[in-house]
């Protein structure tokens, strides 16, 4: 899987697994998400996750969606305050990535 934009312009923070995880998030902010998806796709460990999630939870960056048994489906809190921007600055990042790979195509 190739780094997103996101990821690339916080590696200046340092190769931190929380980065990773909601780098994950915010890919498909409305798309509810299991633990085990966030371990599967970033290749952060289970136990780091399961911290990580539970951090934000605390914070209201992610809530519970449903549970069936005993897993738990989260959805990102697109409210949040904090959220909102980190959404603005990846759709801020692409868009100037899309217009500076458009100008390197020969009309």
């Amino acid at each position: 899987m190739e780094e997103s934009l996101f990821l690339k312009a916080f590696k200046i923070l340092g190769d931190k697994p929380w980065i990773k995880v909601l780098d994950y998030l915010i890919a498909e902010p409305k798309t509810p998400f299991y633990k085990n998806e966030v371990v599967d796709k970033t290749k952060v460990s289970r136990i780091t996750v399961t911290k990580i999630l539970h951090r934000m939870e605390s914070k209201g960056i992610i809530k519970k969606h449903k549970k069936i048994g005993n897993a738990v489906q989260y959805m990102l809190n697109v409210e949040h305050p904090t959220i909102k921007a980190l959404i603005e600055f990846d759709l801020k990042l692409s868009k100037e990535h899309s217009i500076k790979s458009a100008e390197k195509i020969p009309a």
